[in-house]
Protein backbone atom coordinates (compact mmCIF):
# COMPACT_ATOMS: atom_id res chain seq x y z
CA UNK A 1 0.00 0.00 0.00
CA UNK A 2 2.70 2.52 0.88
CA UNK A 3 5.04 1.59 -2.93
CA UNK A 4 1.54 2.46 -4.64
CA UNK A 5 0.18 5.37 -3.06
CA UNK A 6 3.96 6.92 -2.56
CA UNK A 7 4.33 6.64 -6.27
CA UNK A 8 0.85 8.13 -6.85
CA UNK A 9 2.05 11.10 -5.25
CA UNK A 10 5.42 11.02 -6.98
CA UNK A 11 3.56 10.88 -10.68
CA UNK A 12 1.03 13.48 -9.59
CA UNK A 13 4.27 16.18 -8.21
CA UNK A 14 6.12 15.00 -11.26
CA UNK A 15 3.56 16.22 -13.48
CA UNK A 16 2.52 19.20 -11.97
CA UNK A 17 4.47 22.85 -12.21
CA UNK A 18 5.55 22.23 -8.31
CA UNK A 19 8.98 23.36 -7.50
CA UNK A 20 12.06 22.00 -5.16
CA UNK A 21 11.34 23.73 -1.86
CA UNK A 22 14.44 24.37 0.47
CA UNK A 23 14.52 24.71 4.29
CA UNK A 24 11.49 24.29 6.73
CA UNK A 25 7.72 25.04 4.49
CA UNK A 26 4.66 24.30 6.40
CA UNK A 27 1.75 21.98 5.11
CA UNK A 28 -1.91 21.69 5.75
CA UNK A 29 -3.85 18.64 4.22
CA UNK A 30 -7.44 18.95 3.78
CA UNK A 31 -8.43 15.34 3.50
CA UNK A 32 -12.10 15.06 1.83
CA UNK A 33 -13.86 11.64 2.68
CA UNK A 34 -17.11 10.56 1.09
CA UNK A 35 -18.71 9.58 4.49
CA UNK A 36 -17.70 9.43 8.01
CA UNK A 37 -16.77 5.97 8.19
CA UNK A 38 -12.72 5.90 8.64
CA UNK A 39 -11.55 7.92 11.76
CA UNK A 40 -9.80 10.88 11.63
CA UNK A 41 -6.39 9.27 13.00
CA UNK A 42 -6.55 6.59 10.30
CA UNK A 43 -7.02 9.39 7.36
CA UNK A 44 -3.96 11.50 8.52
CA UNK A 45 -1.69 8.18 7.87
CA UNK A 46 -2.02 8.75 4.11
CA UNK A 47 0.62 11.92 5.40
CA UNK A 48 3.69 9.55 5.11
CA UNK A 49 2.84 8.61 1.71
CA UNK A 50 2.39 12.34 0.97
CA UNK A 51 5.98 13.29 2.28
CA UNK A 52 7.54 10.22 0.74
CA UNK A 53 6.42 10.69 -2.53
CA UNK A 54 7.52 14.59 -2.18
CA UNK A 55 10.88 13.83 -1.56
CA UNK A 56 10.88 11.06 -4.21
CA UNK A 57 9.60 14.01 -6.49
CA UNK A 58 12.71 16.21 -5.66
CA UNK A 59 10.03 18.94 -4.09
CA UNK A 60 11.81 18.48 -0.76
CA UNK A 61 15.28 16.97 -0.06
CA UNK A 62 14.18 15.60 3.52
CA UNK A 63 10.94 15.18 5.76
CA UNK A 64 12.84 15.19 8.88
CA UNK A 65 12.98 18.09 11.47
CA UNK A 66 15.23 20.75 8.99
CA UNK A 67 12.43 20.55 6.70
CA UNK A 68 9.24 20.32 7.83
CA UNK A 69 7.45 23.14 10.19
CA UNK A 70 3.89 22.85 11.38
CA UNK A 71 1.15 20.85 10.04
CA UNK A 72 -2.14 21.29 10.23
CA UNK A 73 -4.96 18.57 9.29
CA UNK A 74 -8.62 19.59 8.43
CA UNK A 75 -11.58 17.41 7.31
CA UNK A 76 -14.69 17.97 5.49
CA UNK A 77 -16.95 15.41 3.78
CA UNK A 78 -18.13 15.20 -0.25
CA UNK A 79 -19.62 12.50 -1.47
CA UNK A 80 -19.16 13.13 -5.05
CA UNK A 81 -15.70 14.68 -4.83
CA UNK A 82 -13.42 13.05 -2.80
CA UNK A 83 -9.85 13.71 -2.22
CA UNK A 84 -6.75 15.44 -0.64
CA UNK A 85 -5.79 19.06 -0.90
CA UNK A 86 -2.37 19.69 0.51
CA UNK A 87 -0.80 23.56 0.83
CA UNK A 88 2.40 24.21 1.37
CA UNK A 89 3.80 27.49 2.41
CA UNK A 90 6.91 29.12 4.32
CA UNK A 91 6.89 31.56 7.31
CA UNK A 92 8.61 34.13 4.80
CA UNK A 93 4.99 33.82 3.53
Amino acid sequence: MKKVNTKKVFYAVKNSELKPIKGIHNYSFEWIEPNKRRDPDNIIGGMKFIFDGLQMAGIISNDGWKDVGDIGNYFSINKGSPGIVARIWSNDE
